[in-house]
C-alpha cells in the first residue's frame, strides 16, 4: 500500500496497525499480504509484523494457516462475533446455535459489611423489628 499508518492516540498497538492494514489490503488487492508487506505499510521490521500477526491469529481476529506464505484471511462476521464472545467467556455450541453465558460467581460480602445483619433491632431480612409507627403485621 502506498500511504503508511503512524500510531495515534486511538491507536496504541501494532497489532491494530497491523489488522487495520491487512483489512485494508484485502479490500483493494482481494487476497492475503505479506509480512514484508505489512511491516512496510506499520513503519516496522519483519519480525514485529509476524509477531502482530501472530497475536492477532491467537486473539482470533485473523485466521492464517502455519507455514503457507500469505494465508492471513479475515473472519466472516459471525465467527468474529464468536470469537470476541469466547474471549468474554461465553460457551458456545456451534451445532445447536447455542450460546450459554460465563457463570459468574457471587460478589463475596465485604469484611466490613458483614456484621450488618447481626446489629441489635434488625432482623436479618434488614427489617427492623423494634419499629411499631411502620405497622409491622410481624407482632
Amino acid at each position: 500500500m502506498e500511504t503508511r499508518d503512524r500510531l495515534t492516540a486511538e491507536m496504541t498497538s501494532r497489532r491494530q496497525l497491523a489488522f487495520r492494514f491487512i483489512e485494508r489490503y484485502w479490500a483493494t488487492n482481494n487476497r492475503s499480504p505479506s509480512y514484508g508487506e505489512i511491516a512496510a505499510g506499520i513503519g516496522a521490521d519483519r519480525d514485529r509484523a509476524r509477531e502482530a500477526v501472530k497475536g492477532l491469529v491467537r486473539a482470533g481476529i485473523v485466521n492464517q494457516q502455519p507455514g503457507v506464505p500469505r494465508s492471513i484471511t479475515l473472519p466472516s462476521r459471525e465467527e468474529a462475533v464468536l470469537a470476541a464472545l469466547r474471549r468474554e467467556g461465553w460457551r458456545i455450541n456451534a451445532s445447536l446455535r447455542e450460546l450459554i453465558p460465563p457463570i459468574l460467581s457471587p460478589l463475596p460480602i465485604p469484611a466490613a459489611l458483614d456484621h450488618i445483619s447481626d446489629v441489635e433491632g434488625w432482623d436479618s431480612d434488614g427489617y427492623r423489628f423494634d419499629d411499631r409507627s411502620q405497622g409491622d403485621a410481624r407482632d
